[in-house]
């Protein structure tokens, strides 16, 4: 009997990938199809990396190639061997997050008209990696330099394409080939991928011909995967990666723009200068780690953060059994030094005690409340709160009432009976200028702070916004297996707007519910470090923008950031300085 034909195989070309070719793999199977196929071509490691991975899933085909002839042979190389209809060209670095494959042939069966389709790319850290971008024609490369000034002029940025925007499905030119789904019939009318580009241009190249040939390439939003951007290439010297890139411009130029093939060489001339420029290595904290399924038990898993909150910890959790709940409760000791989380797990015993040893953050802390609470919703709560009655259950009534939000804050109110302002937009480059500033006593009703603080609306409405405050969160455990913990690179602040945008990434609504109330003293805890808080504050402003925007945003721009942030929080701690020399002052009189 002749064996049935997969509808897609999927080609991993692997090089020194380690474990992420393991996590690769087992996110392929875990996409639930069954009529698939993969191959592995391995050029060439000397990191054990295919073995390990045969051991690990045996079905796979491993084609062990004597000596790394580059990416553009080891794609040819395994379609030759793969049978689908389809054909999945996936990077070991690249993890499929759920229903990526399948949305992607969805789409492919349908339009029959589609060369090739891409999905949005993620970085580990769950923000938007940029990955569309237009072929680089002579003009494209011409005003390159003037893209990073003007990101979002259509004409200057044609080549990196800064103003694209990835929540729509689009036509594109040329999407990252890091995951890539082409039609069979398509790779073999165009002969496979140009062997004399061994590691850079050859996708640019293949997508480049394919679109000659009258064939469409898409950029597909609803499918998404994880890309740890240049894993492999980074094992490769700085000089030598340098080089086989610029080699492959001059090869697509003398193949495609012979007589522009000058301006090639000219780009060549910018070698020495990016030789010695120091090569970053970014450390990746990835926010897409396994959850567990809602398996029964307390509908409320609640998770407070402990460092030194001192008396504010036992009145917190008092308050949360107050309410008769049947709620799980997990106290995450920062390595507090006032014996707080001590005290608390003598008066209530009942309580799960995670001690860090070290103190890690507040987003490492919070993640690992959430690996181990059962809760079907999971409410992160500051120590310095104290819920008011019948919270809980409105909370709970909201979110069931409201599937569609992922995040839910409560209104948060002072201790001075005053309602916060805890539900926010996204902030802008000048919202750092007014708030907090002397601006801000200048024009305390600016349209730039209405936006942000949302001033004009009396937060006594449900409504959906931007981001709500991380001293008070409801998170639904279907959301959390989707977008992912809270991202570690924030230590304080800024990972409740950084959990806000990926929210709205996936496609979630973040709402605000009044009907439930908590109070909230701000800074019960920061406030015992003014002056290193005041530091990590802005810093983790920085990183929130370098994250979500800083492809975006023009040199300028940036340089703008960086110069009001410093001189922000140096004002700050001036003015910290001075108020407590007058109240010193004061004190003796």
């Amino acid at each position: 009997m002749m064996k049935r034909r997969p509808q897609v195989s999927v080609v991993v070309v692997n090089w020194n990938a380690g474990e992420l070719l393991i996590r690769c793999l087992k996110s392929i199977y875990e996409q639930g199809i069954d009529d698939l196929e993969i191959v592995l071509v391995d050029n060439a490691s000397t990191d054990g990396s295919a073995r390990i991975a045969k051991e690990h899933f045996p079905a796979i085909k491993l084609i062990q190639m004597e000596r790394n002839e580059g990416y553009a042979v080891g794609c040819n190389v395994g379609v030759r061997e793969a049978c689908g209809e389809f054909i999945l060209l996936l990077n070991p670095d690249v993890i499929l997050l759920p229903h990526c494959l399948s949305r992607l042939l969805e789409f492919a069966s349908t339009n029959p008209q589609a060369g090739a389709v891409a999905p949005k790319l993620l970085n580990p850290e769950g923000s938007l990696q940029p990955s569309v971008r237009g072929f680089p024609y002579p003009f494209s490369l011409l005003s390159l330099p003037f893209s990073y000034l003007f990101p979002q002029n259509r004409l200057l940025a044609r080549y990196r394409m800064t103003f694209f925007d990835y929540d729509k499905l689009a036509e594109v030119e040329q999407p990252m080939s890091s995951c890539l789904l082409v039609r069979r019939v398509a790779y073999e009318e165009l002969g496979g991928m140009d062997e004399n580009f061994p590691l850079y241009f050859n996708d640019v190249d293949f997508l480049y011909r394919m679109k000659k040939k009258g064939w469409k390439i898409f950029f597909l939003p609803q499918a998404r995967a994880v890309h740890f951007l240049g894993v492999s290439t980074s094992l490769l010297r700085n000089i030598s990666r340098l080089w086989l890139s610029y080699k492959g411009l001059l090869g697509f130029y003398r193949k495609h723009f012979p007589l522009w093939l000058p301006l090639a060489y000219i780009f060549l001339l910018t070698l020495p200068i990016r030789a010695v420029l120091p090569k970053r290595r970014k450390k990746h904290f990835l926010v897409f780690q396994p959850i567990e399924e809602y398996r029964g038990g307390p509908r409320l898993s609640v998770i407070v953060v402990n460092w030194n909150a001192g008396e504010y910890l036992p009145r917190c959790l008092s308050s949360i059994y107050n309410e008769g709940m049947d709620v799980e409760v997990i106290l995450v000791d920062n390595a507090s030094t006032d014996r707080s989380e001590r005290e608390a797990k003598k008066r209530f015993p009942q309580i799960k005690l995670i001690q860090m040893g070290e103190n890690k953050g507040y987003s490492a802390a919070c993640n690992a409340g959430i690996k181990v609470a059962t809760g079907q919703f999971i409410l992160i709560l500051n120590p310095d709160t104290e819920v008011l009655p019948g919270a809980f259950e409105k909370l709970l009534n909201f979110a069931l009432e409201h599937p569609e939000a992922g995040i839910i804050g409560p209104q948060l109110i002072g201790f001075d009976g005053k309602v916060q302002m805890s539900c926010r937009r996204f902030p802008k480059y000048e919202t750092g200028l007014f708030r907090g500033t002397f601006l801000e006593r200048l024009m305390p009703k600016s349209r730039t702070l209405s936006r942000y603080l949302l001033s004009g609306w009396d937060h006594s409405t449900p409504r959906a916004v931007d981001w709500v405050s991380g001293a008070a969160m409801l998170l639904r455990r279907e959301f959390l297996k989707e977008v992912g913990l809270f991202d570690e690179t924030f230590y304080m602040y800024c990972e409740d707007v950084d959990m806000g945008m990926r929210a709205r990434e996936f496609g979630w609504k973040v709402m605000y519910c009044p009907y439930a109330r908590i109070k909230h003293r701000i800074g019960g805890s920061s406030d015992k470090k003014v002056i290193p808080m005041l530091v990590k504050f802005h810093l983790s402003h920085y990183l929130f923008f370098k994250k979500h925007w800083g492809w975006r945003t023009s040199l300028f721009g940036e340089l703008f950031l960086i110069f009001g942030l410093v001189a922000r929080t140096i004002l700050l701690i001036l003015k910290n300085r001075w108020d407590i020399f007058l109240n010193m002052i004061k004190g003796k009189r």
